[in-house]
């Protein structure tokens, strides 16, 4: 299973500014709050939509803005933005379902916003956030709950990166011994469990294949998905040592084709390919870069 490399954020900043985007027909002035928790670029129509984004797990606001150009295309698109510093999570609890919800429900009345349509989405474990906590909002018939939700390479079966990053053996690589390191040691203290540790981690996952669970996200048939992956077998074995069926791409697919023969009819798979590089033009499967902007402004644009 994929490792993203975790990505060191030594500061936070707040503060409160405006400023004006134009465009060639309609200028479009943008408020831009930023906050401990996260980042908001609101359009002066607060009946837009408003689009959640959730960073990978050492990401925030600001390396979302470096590796996911949308705010300029947002902006043209009278989107409202709310880039989350939510970070560093896996899983969610029930506390990290209430925090998220009422943070929310803060924004949306301090800040003056009522979105006609709310869109999560999120990169790498952003991807499981933005999929846990649209389900609590779908399943709690929040006010604001999302009528699109979509996943960027994240690695929906918790149980399956457990097992792919435990299989030391198989890891010639520097980077995933560390990211192996990283996430066994974390499940065992996020879960506070070294017995029965797998089976915890099947409790909290978005998807279990191998219980054929996807009971933690079942209510996101209700709603449009997008899953994107860009599956390139070759990068991950010279680059870090994987088989094409430990990565993200080859779970994803799998799961794609599992919910849709549950009749999971709102999904969309989207596999690309040669898109993928980090802000700093490294070639990177698991990177942001594999969502096209536009076009998903687009589909979060039809009804």
């Amino acid at each position: 299973m994929n490792k993203a490399a975790l990505l060191v954020v030594p500061f936070l900043i707040w503060g409160c500014s405006e400023y004006k985007m134009n465009t060639t027909s309609n200028p479009i002035q943008i408020q831009k709050v930023i906050e401990e928790e996260f980042e908001l670029h609101k359009t002066n129509n607060d009946q837009s939509s408003l689009l959640i984004l959730f960073p990978d797990l050492g990401g925030n606001a600001i390396s979302t803005q470096e590796s996911f150009h949308i705010l300029p295309v947002c902006s043209g698109a009278n989107v409202s933005v709310l880039l989350m510093n939510f970070n560093h999570h896996l899983f969610l609890s029930k506390e990290d379902k209430i925090h998220l919800t009422n943070t929310l429900d803060n924004l949306i009345k301090h800040h003056d916003l009522s979105p006609e349509k709310v869109i999560i989405g999120g990169f790498s474990s952003g991807g499981i956030v933005s999929a846990l906590w649209s389900n609590h909002l779908i399943e709690t018939n929040h006010g604001f709950k999302p009528q699109k939700v979509f996943v960027v390479d994240s690695p929906l079966d918790l149980v399956e990166l457990f097992n792919n990053v435990t299989d030391v053996d198989s890891l010639s690589h520097e980077v995933s011994i560390a990211e192996a390191e990283y996430i066994t040691t974390y499940f065992k203290d996020a879960l506070k469990a070294n017995d029965s540790l797998v089976h915890r981690i099947a409790e909290v996952s978005p998807f279990n294949y191998s219980a054929m669970n996807f009971e933690n996200i079942k209510r996101l048939k209700e709603v449009d998905l997008r899953i994107y992956t860009e599956p390139d077998s070759l990068w991950w074995k010279e680059n870090r040592g994987f088989e094409f069926e430990e990565t993200d791409s080859y779970q994803l697919i799998r799961f794609a084709n599992i919910v849709k023969a549950n009749g999971w009819n709102n999904l969309q798979l989207i596999k690309t390919a040669n898109k993928g590089f980090r802000n700093n033009g490294q070639r990177h499967p698991h990177s942001w870069s594999i969502v096209d902007p536009k076009e998903l402004i687009k589909w979060i644009s039809k009804e």
